[in-house]
This record gives C-alpha cells, structure tokens and sequence, in this order.
C-alpha cells in the first residue's frame, strides 16, 4: 500500500474530483474513472495509455488505484458527473474562479509536475510505437 502523506489527504478526501478535473487539463484523452457506487463515487482519477493516475501519482495497476479504499469496482464516468460533485456543474473548463480547482492547480504544478510528464511521455512512446492509421 502506498504511503500517503498528509498534503495528499484533501485531495483523497473529498477533493479528488477537483483533482481529477485540474489533471484532465495536462490529460485530455484520458477517461474519468471513479471507485465506489455510481451515486456517489468514493473517489475518482484518470485512466489512459499510462495506467491510473490520481494524488498519488501514476499507478500502473486497478488494484493500484483500489488500495486503501473499500470498493475494487473502478468504472468510467463522464466528466459531467465530475463536475457535479466538484460543484462545477454548469461551468465550462478552465473553471476560473473556482478556488478548489486553483488549489489543485498548484498541488500539481509543486508535487506532480514530474510525474505527469513522465506519463506524458509514456503516452507519446505507445503513440510512436502504434501509430494511427
């Protein structure tokens, strides 16, 4: 199980749909996956050529991205179900003015930089090693 440290705990309570929707902004083909009923979700991430990403960073694994949680059900949801939760329904990207998703902003821009730019890679090397037709 991954350590969790304590800058980390808002995001992982409560705040990860602000997360999710300030990680979108460096991942826009990623899809929005969440733990927990569909109701309500436990807690949400991304989901792309990389694996998971959430707080904690890149995850490689579904069991990854379950640990320290009650439910191993992950499931896509769509981003207006982000919004919702994040209190942002109704509101178009980039949010300005919404002081939770500013606050997730710089969180990633002083912790998760780095490893979002290692995914970034990750995802231009599966691109160049499978190219599109």
């Amino acid at each position: 199980m991954t350590k969790i440290l304590y800058w980390q705990r808002r995001w992982l309570t409560g705040g990860c749909f602000d997360m999710a929707l300030a990680m979108a902004e460096h991942f826009p083909d990623a899809s929005f996956v969440a733990i927990g009923s569909s109701d309500f979700p436990t807690h949400v991430g991304l989901k792309g050529d990389f694996g998971f990403f959430d707080i904690r960073g890149a995850l490689e694994t579904e069991s990854d991205f379950c640990s320290g949680f009650d439910s191993d059900v992950i499931y896509v949801v769509d981003r207006a179900v982000v919004e919702l939760h994040a209190g942002c329904a109704g509101l178009k990207p980039p949010y300005r003015g919404v002081v939770e998703i500013n606050d997730a902003r710089e969180t990633i821009r002083t912790y998760l930089l780095s490893a979002i730019h290692e995914c970034q890679k990750l995802n231009i090397s599966s691109e160049l090693a499978f190219p599109k037709y």
